[in-house]
């Protein structure tokens, strides 16, 4: 397999790019992420009801009495804050040892990333890069599913949810990566990807 390079092999072009920096882009991942967060929490509800059934009719129940509400309220946050710093930790994972390269971290106020500005990184490892927090945590996510405390199943669903629905971006590139052609690269910069493949290749 291919390793990742700084600089762009002779012959490579420009063929495809996904940013963040554009609004209808942005519009447009937010509107696919409302549908996968409904496709994603009847999945993890589904599967909690499957694995615990005695928890049926507990799940998203909250009693919002005096200081029990401060303390779920800390919880949702804390459930939020840690899913995307597991989320964006493992991309960074994956670009350490996949591609064997230093990633960058940042936060642009409504979205974070992980990336590897400079690299080239071809696109079979890329692409196990950027779905690996969508595999990782939703597996994770199952297994505590069926071992944590009833009164923690709504916040591991909820955690499940928010990083599948956030994932769009990645599912989005994903679908790209496997239709690009043989020995594309790509260049990630977090808020843009830029794709190139050989000149005059076709996709595969």
């Amino acid at each position: 397999m291919r390793s990742a390079t700084q600089t762009l092999p002779v012959g490579y072009v420009e063929r495809d790019r996904f940013t963040l920096k554009s609004r209808s882009t942005l519009l447009m991942l937010n509107l696919a992420g409302l549908g996968l967060v409904l496709v994603s929490a009847w999945f993890f509800i589904a599967i909690a009801s499957f694995l615990r059934p005695e928890a049926e009719g507990q799940v998203f129940v909250f009693r919002f009495e005096g200081l029990q509400s401060l303390l779920i309220f800390l919880l949702l946050m804390l459930t939020l804050v840690l899913t995307l710093v597991l989320h964006e930790a493992i991309h960074g994972l994956g670009f350490w040892l996949l591609a064997g390269v230093r990633p960058h971290f940042a936060f642009r106020g409504t979205y974070a990333y992980a990336a590897a500005p400079g690299w080239y990184i071809p696109a079979e490892i890329y692409f196990w890069i950027g779905i690996a927090p969508l595999l990782v945590l939703s597996l994770l996510a199952v297994a505590l599913i069926a071992v944590v405390p009833i009164s923690g199943l709504t916040y591991v669903i909820l955690a499940a949810v928010m990083n599948f629905s956030g994932a769009v971006g990645d599912i989005w590139v994903a679908i790209q990566l496997l239709r690009a052609p043989r020995g594309s690269l790509a260049l990630d910069h977090g808020d843009d990807i830029t794709l190139y493949a050989p000149a005059h290749s076709s996709a595969g």
